[in-house]
């Protein structure tokens, strides 16, 4: 038995940047065996648009082309689903991370394991058809449909029902629309063509938590959230499946930057993960822990691709409940009277309340 992560880097982000995300960070902090002596295995992906290619024309189009319109994320699915497939023996925990539009991959990963299970190796031919599989939108593909039972019949470890055991899932800011603004005329029908994504949370997922930026407001990057958490948590003791909302923009929450704010998103999705029976180091979870700013200054995101990619900014609709406001918010509301986001709106009374009204 070993523990396999998988850690979906964001939009822009590389192994190699000076700024690591808070994907690169995590991966970084997995210990290589846990307290009870297990192998844990790590694999890193580069986001989208990170600048891959043989040349500069080439790194150049994939910035563009990825950073602005999601280009190459299926290479990625596939990528984290085929290491998986090598990688994966019966027993084993799986740990995925996302940050941005790796938050994206991570749960559309998810999504392929639900709708074909995981491929023997020597069915990796199959692939391909697994993909289309996962892409088709009639009810024969549905995972429980006739086609992906037979398919996972045919080629899946264990058969039919034989998935593997996903343990955790720990996203920062998921951006659902690939980054395709929707008022443009042609957007319709590219986000048709990604509209199979199967990015819902299920229960074959043991945990999970969601962590998602109060103070972004670029149209292009408005959150995918989760809406059946409800409906989940009621099926499990001690509520496994939570998403909240953190002080700060897109960058503030899955990191790269060095800002203090980044740290509150990256100890919560990491504390999840160690409760799910995850080793981190713990010299570096002290320092996240150590480096927690609530108040810290928020940035705004810069560079003339993103604001590029932007292409106008509004609040994000945010929380309808204080509970779903993270610590950190809550008492940056309290600390900071000039801050008060739109998106908190909805919430804004209850905020108001002295501190044990949330409670």
């Amino acid at each position: 038995m070993k523990r396999i992560v998988i850690a979906c880097d964001g939009t822009w982000n590389r192994a190699d940047m000076d700024q690591p995300s808070n994907v690169l960070r995590l991966a970084r902090a997995v210990a290589p065996h846990g307290a009870d002596g297990i192998e844990q295995v790590v694999c890193h992906l580069d986001g989208v648009g990170s600048g891959r290619g043989t040349g500069w024309l080439a790194r150049t189009i994939d910035k563009t082309l990825g950073g602005a319109m999601g280009f190459g994320l299926m290479e990625n699915i596939a990528e984290a689903y085929r290491f998986l497939v090598f990688n994966h023996a019966p027993g084993d925990q799986i740990f995925l991370f996302g940050y941005s539009r790796g938050a994206f991959t991570a749960r559309s990963l998810v999504g392929l394991i639900r709708n074909c299970g995981l491929l023997r190796r020597d069915a990796i031919d199959e692939l391909p058809e697994a993909l289309a599989l996962y892409r088709s939108r009639g009810d024969e593909g549905h995972p429980n449909g006739a086609l992906a039972r037979e398919f996972r019949a045919r080629n899946a470890v264990g058969g039919e029902e034989g998935w593997p055991e996903l343990s955790y899932l720990g996203i920062w800011d998921t951006v659902g629309s690939l980054g395709i603004p929707k008022h443009l005329w042609w957007a319709a029908r590219a986000n048709r063509g990604l509209a199979f994504h199967d990015t819902a949370l299920t229960s074959k997922v043991r945990a999970a938590r969601h962590a998602v930026a109060i103070d972004e407001r670029r149209r292009t990057f408005q959150p995918a959230l989760w809406d059946n958490l409800a409906v989940l948590n009621a099926e499990r003791p001690c509520l496994p499946y939570r998403q909240l909302w953190f002080p700060g923009t897109h960058g503030s929450i899955g990191g790269g930057t060095p800002e203090p704010l980044s740290n509150e998103a990256l100890h919560w999705v990491a504390e999840g993960a160690i409760a799910e029976g995850l080793m981190l180091d713990p010299e570096a979870r002290a320092l996240w822990a150590e480096a927690r700013d609530c108040r810290a200054a928020i940035p705004s995101e810069h560079g003339l691709l993103a604001q590029f990619v932007a292409l106008g900014h509004r609040d994000r609709n945010g929380p309808a409940d204080v509970a779903e406001i993270a610590n950190a918010g809550r008492q940056r509301w309290s600390l900071l009277p000039d801050w008060r986001p739109g998106a908190l709106k909805a919430v804004a009374d209850e905020l108001d309340m002295p501190p044990g009204f949330w409670i």
